[in-house]
């Protein structure tokens, strides 16, 4: 081969040198910048889910305290009519506690009273009359 020829060769060489540093800086440069957005990105996403987090939390809350606030409130309220009339209360909660019994109580035939004797209704009984006898014993005082 003549030196020209070598020479042509050489320089095809560091022209395909070159172009491929130019390819692989640019093919870096946009990795780079690829990166760069892709983890903007993700800090803005969690950013905007901490800032929800935060926002239904507040929201729970408030409504937490807003249906607190009325049972507290019907609380109170059934409270004061059981001590302005016990009588009608001990009626309405001796017909809740039958009522909750007959319905929690298994249908099978004859066994009905086996179970009523054996299930929740002695359970539920006993708690309301303890809760009777409470009233009472609170309205006395």
């Amino acid at each position: 081969m003549s030196k020209t020829h070598l020479d042509t060769l050489s320089d095809k060489a560091d022209s395909v040198k070159r172009d491929l540093r130019e390819v692989t800086n640019g093919a870096v440069e946009q990795a780079e910048e690829f990166a760069t957005d892709a983890n903007r990105t993700a800090r803005h996403l969690a950013d905007e889910a901490s800032r929800m987090g935060h926002q239904a939390k507040d929201r729970f809350a408030q409504v937490y305290d807003r249906g607190a606030e009325r049972a507290e409130k019907v609380y109170r309220g059934a409270r004061g009519y059981a001590r302005h009339n016990p009588a009608m209360t001990a009626a309405i909660t001796f017909a809740s506690g039958v009522g909750l019994g007959l319905l929690l109580a298994p249908r099978r035939g004859n066994q009905t009273s086996k179970a009523m004797r054996q299930g929740m209704f002695p359970v539920a009984a006993i708690a309301l009359a303890h809760a009777v006898l409470e009233m009472f014993h609170e309205s006395r005082s």
